[in-house]
């Protein structure tokens, strides 16, 4: 009987390890598959609220390109700040307007920020619209001399 009882055990604890085996393999395939879910939807919202700014013609003239543009908030304001990386062909030193519309192309703010830069630097530039503008992937952003 002891004998039976040791055999008995010894099948037992080999299928629950087997079993425990098999749940930890699916818990970590379940915990990559649930990675790679997030990072697609971060990388979609991303580019969802990706914002090319359209840049004046004079800017462009005067040796001014644009990089990344991020959208935060400020103050009481929902996605009311746009930081535009700038990066200089020459030395600049003058106001640069931002005016963001809506998808109906209706102004929907507008904001200045000087902008003192040299030949071959870049940097972030910050407009701070007030707290009624929010600015939406689906909305347009202008550049230009105030």
């Amino acid at each position: 009987m002891k004998h039976t009882c040791f055999i008995i055990g010894m099948f037992t604890l080999a299928a629950c390890s087997r079993v425990g085996e098999a749940i930890e393999s699916g818990a970590e395939q379940a915990g990559k598959a649930a990675g790679n879910l997030a990072q697609r939807v971060s990388s979609g919202v991303e580019q969802a609220l990706e914002i090319k700014p359209d840049v004046s013609t004079d800017l462009t003239r005067s040796g001014l390109q644009t990089g990344k543009v991020l959208i935060g908030n400020e103050g009481e304001g929902t996605d009311n700040k746009l930081s535009v990386y700038f990066i200089a062909g020459k030395h600049i030193d003058a106001s640069i307007t931002a005016r963001v519309t809506d998808v109906q192309n209706r102004e929907i703010g507008r904001a200045a920020s000087r902008l003192q830069i040299d030949s071959g630097q870049a940097r972030y530039l910050d407009f701070i619209f007030d707290r009624y503008t929010n600015i939406d992937g689906n909305s347009r952003v202008f550049l230009g001399f105030q």
